[in-house]
């Protein structure tokens, strides 16, 4: 597995919460992190991201899938490597903002996304 480089990772932390006016103009994407061997991971695709329908708050990130034993694309600065999985970085033009960790159902999944989302409209 590539890791982001220490680069990155410390441009994750300096940069990870963008002003508000910044937020305004960026592309934000939720990187959904996930393990073959994670029956959570599992459900979350099979639930979340393959089911039809996505929600209002997913619409707002589109989500993409990085396996946590693939290679990670280039250019993401993050915080930290995932310990979790599933694990969920809300990412602005590549820079994580936010995340959170684990996966019980969609109804949670989407309140947790919410509220990544209202914390990243209003400025961390």
């Amino acid at each position: 597995m590539q890791s982001p480089s220490r680069r990155a990772v410390i441009a994750g932390l300096a940069l990870g919460f963008l002003p508000l006016a910044a937020r305004a103009a960026t592309d934000l994407r939720l990187m959904v992190i996930t393990a073959d061997d994670c029956h959570e991971s599992a459900a979350f695709r099979r639930e979340v991201m393959h089911a039809p329908g996505a929600s209002a708050a997913a619409r707002m990130a589109p989500m993409f899938e990085q396996p946590l034993d693939a290679p990670w694309p280039d250019g993401l600065a993050i915080g930290r490597m995932p310990r979790v999985t599933p694990s969920f970085l809300l990412l602005a033009n590549g820079i994580e903002i936010d995340r959170f960790e684990g996966y019980s159902d969609p109804a949670s999944f989407d309140a947790r996304l919410r509220h990544v989302l209202d914390r990243a409209v209003a400025g961390g």
